[in-house]
């Protein structure tokens, strides 16, 4: 599945706050280009400042997203909810519980 979002976090306005225009618009195409697996441009120091310190978060999100991935992956293969599990109910069920509700309807004409 390729990915197709990113985490952008507050946290990076300081350091946004210094970059002009030219630099803002390289680093949010970096941005999109790391996420989308291509190269990024690097050209000035402050690009590389700033970047260190972003990539280093994208790496743990994309770690934390795929050991959840995982996770699922394996959780569905044992195949679902346990036997007893109140969020597991049978189709049966939920359509009894509507009838009895229907049957303790009043209706006032």
């Amino acid at each position: 599945m390729e990915k197709k979002t990113f985490l952008f976090y507050t946290s990076w306005k300081k350091n946004i706050d210094i970059m002009d225009d030219v630099e803002l618009r390289r680093f949010i195409n970096n941005l999109i280009n790391y996420t989308e697996g291509n190269e990024i441009e690097l050209p000035t120091r402050i690009d590389q400042m700033v970047w260190n310190d972003v990539v280093e978060l994208l790496n743990h999100n994309e770690t934390k997203r795929q050991r959840t991935i995982e996770k699922r992956r394996e959780a569905g293969k044992k195949g679902g909810a346990p036997v007893g599990n109140n969020n597991a109910q049978k189709k049966t069920d939920v359509e009894e519980t509507t009838k009895n509700k229907q049957n303790n309807l009043l209706y006032v004409i």
